[in-house]
């Protein structure tokens, strides 16, 4: 199995999904990629487990969120290694991006690992829009909402180049219709 899967979360909506990945095969690898674009009434909960029950398995997981209006999003990432399973590489990142000062996010990676000589990360950050990128796109004449739409466009990329076409689409109309409410 050497494959992406994609999570969205693209609905002004409550939902609440859990997913359990596992990797019982040597040379297994998956990439999973996360994308929640919340607003208005868009709350989503998602656990997502990433359970490896063979040796020389590997994962990558990346997760964006970008929130507006009173949006909340909650991830829970699990590394899970099994016993004896040496030679696995598993990375678990979750990045936040909120857009108005009611939005509220918890990301709360955790690694379950037991066993040695394995390569395992995770992460979270959640930040907010950073002034002195906005001050340098507006004083090359670019206005706010653009200045805004290219920085938060940037920040998704990662996971949204990386979607077939029609999710990229949906992705991006939805991006739009976010910072079209901002």
């Amino acid at each position: 199995m050497n494959k992406v899967i994609p999570i969205l979360f693209l609905d002004d909506k409550e939902v609440h999904r859990d997913y359990e990945i596992v990797l019982d095969k040597a040379g297994q690898h998956i990439e999973v990629l996360v994308l929640a674009l919340l607003g208005k009434n868009g709350w989503a909960f998602s656990n997502l487990t990433i359970h490896h029950k063979a040796a020389n398995t590997s994962s990558r997981t990346i997760g964006r969120a970008v929130l507006t209006g009173n949006g909340f999003f909650k991830l829970g990432g699990v590394i899970r290694v099994d016993p004896g399973c040496n030679g696995v590489k598993a990375e678990l990142k979750e990045r936040a991006l909120l857009l108005s000062d009611q939005a509220k996010v918890e990301a709360t990676p955790s690694m379950e690992v037991l066993t040695n000589e394995v390569k395992v990360s995770h992460g979270a950050s959640v930040s907010r829009l950073s002034d002195e990128e906005l001050f340098y796109l507006r004083s090359r004449g670019i206005d706010e909402q653009e200045a805004t739409k290219l920085l938060t466009s940037g920040f998704i990329e990662e996971v949204i180049g990386k979607l077939n076409k029609q999710q990229r689409l949906k992705a991006r109309l939805k991006l739009d219709t976010l910072l079209s409410s901002l």
